[in-house]
């Protein structure tokens, strides 16, 4: 998937607070890596190889860390403060950490990109979700329907256990925690450049712009059943966490 992906990395990360860690989201560890490191490494595998992280609450962490993998993994990571002249090394991930202010809103650090966007598709996607969907699958559909906007629609799990009850009143079957009967935003996109004239710089991405794109009818849904997690809460990043060191890395394919 030849486009360049932009990761909005500058929320507070509010319902995150408690983890031991005591860093911000993007930087809770899962594994060797922290939870941005996991999406970046998505991408890559599926052939992204130019990253812009929208940066804002404790960019300078996120800077700091960025710095720390590219002495460790030079042939890895590069951190870049353009994309030009057109170079990218087989295998390396090119990383422009863009200030994107701190208490922007999500759809006004998508805005603040668009400098860097302005020629071509592109992904966009959050710090904190985990997933095996095939990019190249979506890249394709996203190309076959022509649209503004494609996202990546999930089934999520209910946090409660489901009970079963017969008519009479009987429990007659329990299911822990099954997933539900309906469609979310996965957290996934592919943009079209046009896109920037539905933003502004104090816009939320997901309340004020892919609903006047819905109404539109600009806006597809790739289906997808297979393993997504959102890394929300402490208790889900150390879920993740514990998956992975247990071989049940299943984003890691």
């Amino acid at each position: 998937m030849p486009v360049r992906t932009v990761i909005l990395c500058g929320g507070m990360g509010l319902r995150m607070a408690g983890h031991p860690a005591a860093l911000p989201k993007p930087l809770i560890p899962v594994g060797p890596f922290p939870l941005v490191r996991h999406v970046m490494n998505h991408y890559a595998r599926h052939g992204g190889r130019e990253f812009i992280l929208a940066l804002g609450y404790a960019q300078n962490k996120v800077r700091q860390y960025l710095e720390y993998a590219q002495r460790e993994e030079p042939d890895l990571i590069q951190v870049v403060d353009s994309f030009e002249p057109y170079r990218v090394d087989l295998g390396t991930m090119n990383v422009l950490p863009l200030d994107t202010g701190e208490a922007t809103d999500t759809g006004g650090r998508l805005f603040r990109c668009r400098d860097h966007l302005s020629n071509s598709t592109f992904a966009l996607t959050y710090a904190d979700g985990l997933s095996n969907v095939d990019l190249n699958a979506v890249y394709e559909f996203h190309r076959g329907h022509g649209l503004l906007v494609t996202l990546v629609a999930v089934k999520p799990e209910t946090t409660f256990g489901v009970l079963d009850i017969d008519t009479s009143g009987v429990v007659v079957g329990f299911r822990e925690k099954p997933q539900l009967d309906v469609w979310i935003n996965g957290g996934f996109f592919l943009c079209e450049p046009r896109v920037f004239d539905y933003l502004t710089e104090s816009c939320n991405f997901e309340k004020d712009v892919l609903p006047q794109i819905s109404a539109d009818g600009q806006l597809a849904a790739f289906r997808f059943t297979g393993f997504w997690a959102c890394a929300d809460t402490p208790k889900d990043a150390m879920a993740l966490d514990a998956a992975y060191r247990n071989g049940q890395g299943a984003w890691c394919f």
